[in-house]
């Protein structure tokens, strides 16, 4: 496991990245609460069905990001059901589709690998500006998965490749790629190997394995 140092700005990054996707659901709640206080006994189930909603997106965000970024996801005992149901919470109601085709197994998983997975995932989702899927299968021979990203358009967006190679500056990241980024970072620090060996217009494929 190496050690890598990050600069002040990649912290900053993150945070604004976290707190962007958190925005939305947290104001909606907010907004929520307000329309409830003005209607008072009058409130109907819209409203109500609102801050239920937003709760819940807001919840399913702050446990994914858990996973992908805290502590918690550096852990050998998480497992590819956790991520699964972590990952396919995040894009529910979206217009991505999770196809998990994953048999067996090892039954311990090096520290940070699925950590490594859910990232990669979270990247697939930002690469499918429209309908698509993802697929998640078993690499042949070796302990990993595939993560293939197909639809009618699949892309990286500006800056996004850059930083997942680690060959874009620092002061040149943004809260869109520092997700990107930090992939890679955490691919590094466990000793988790992170590919991208298939990019085209229609798919965009990555492995990750020890």
């Amino acid at each position: 496991m190496s050690e890598l140092k990050l600069s002040p700005k990649i912290v900053e990054l993150m945070v604004s990245h976290i707190c962007h996707d958190l925005v939305s659901p947290v104001g909606a709640i907010s907004n929520g609460i307000e329309f409830i206080e003005e209607m008072g006994d009058s409130v109907g189930a819209d409203a109500l069905s609102l801050i239920s909603n937003s709760c819940n997106q807001a919840s399913v965000n702050l446990q994914c990001f858990r996973l992908a970024y805290g502590g918690a996801g550096s852990s050998g005992n998480i497992t590819y059901g956790d991520i699964q149901s972590a990952f396919g919470n995040y894009i529910e109601g979206g217009r991505a589709r999770l196809h998990w085709n994953i048999n067996g197994g090892a039954n311990m998983f090096p520290e940070g690998y699925m950590k490594v997975v859910l990232n990669v995932l979270m990247m697939s989702k930002e690469a499918l500006p429209g309908d698509g899927d993802i697929n998640v299968e078993n690499l042949d021979g070796g302990n990993g998965v595939k993560i293939s990203v197909t639809g009618g358009r699949v892309e990286l967006k500006d800056g996004v490749e850059a930083a997942f190679t680690h060959k874009a500056d620092v002061d040149d990241l943004t809260p869109r790629t520092v997700h990107a980024y930090m992939s890679r970072v955490f691919a590094k620090h466990f000793d988790i190997k992170l590919d991208m060996p298939v990019q085209e217009p229609s798919k965009i494929e990555f492995t990750v394995d020890w």
